[in-house]
């Protein structure tokens, strides 16, 4: 903990570095009102069960989480290590990239390296308020950065591929090829990164791009469930019904139901 910590540092200061450490046995830690900080927080060795905000994931070696102030969070595990950084501000940040409470990650390769060289400099004797206020900031926005650009994000680059191809037969092996993974990669990569399957998400953008030409197209049913990718059209009736609670065909009726009312409350 940084003598800096006050409520006088917090106001006038854009960014406040907290603390920075590592836990060789982490701790069991509960915060039901979460941390008065940020946090970054990765494992370095071993593995534990982190829940943030009621999304419960076993962090292995590699891979982290990043909790923003206030949010309920818990990790649990034996025999794993740890290391953290955290901090005050930055919320107009945060806000840009859209974290709302939390982001759990892969390590970047720059990271072991880059937290080092911040730990030497927030702790050596010389250091004042402003340099590590400076140190830390410049840490996290380059962290920040690498995390939640699109240039680097490999999931968003799998969802992207999934969204012009959406149309084509594809298969885990093709999407892994396009993407330059293996299958098993990928499914796992994804998995953790988004939440859910590749084949999952594909589903899910051929269903939105189906509801779309329903809306919007004469084309009949089949021919939408063609279009977008599905084998046959009681397969695609099938996935559309568990879905959106309706058969396509319901959906569309609707749709025009409700475009006629509105229609005729205008006129």
């Amino acid at each position: 903990m940084f003598a800096e910590i006050n409520k006088n540092a917090e106001k006038n200061l854009p960014f406040v570095s907290h603390t920075i450490g590592a836990s060789v046995e982490q701790n069991n830690i509960y915060r039901p009102r979460g941390l008065n900080a940020h946090e970054f927080i990765w494992v370095a060795s071993g593995q534990g069960l982190f829940t943030v905000n009621g999304e419960q994931r076993v962090l292995r070696a590699g891979e982290g989480v990043f909790i923003r102030r206030d949010v309920p969070h818990q990790y649990v595990g034996t025999g794993y290590t740890t290391l953290w950084f955290t901090f005050l501000g930055c919320d107009g940040i945060l806000d840009f990239l859209h974290i709302k409470s939390h982001l759990f990650f892969k390590v970047p390769t720059s990271l072991p390296s880059a937290f080092a060289e911040l730990y030497c400099a927030l702790q050596t004797a010389e250091s004042t308020l402003l340099m590590r206020s400076a140190l830390g900031y410049r840490f996290t926005v380059e962290l920040l950065d690498e995390l939640c650009s699109p240039k680097t994000d490999k999931a968003y680059l799998i969802r992207q591929y999934l969204e012009k191809h959406y149309f084509e037969p594809l298969t885990l092996d093709i999407i892994a090829a396009a993407v330059g993974m293996d299958r098993y990669s990928l499914c796992r990569f994804y998995r953790e990164a988004r939440g859910r399957s590749v084949m999952d998400e594909l589903r899910l953008i051929r269903l939105k791009k189906a509801k779309r030409m329903l809306r919007y197209s004469n084309d009949s049913v089949e021919r939408i469930g063609k279009v977008c990718g599905f084998d046959t059209s009681s397969y695609f009736i099938k996935r559309f019904r568990e879905e959106v609670g309706c058969t396509p065909l319901s959906y569309r009726k609707g749709k025009e139901q409700k475009k006629k009312a509105s229609e005729k409350t205008q006129n």
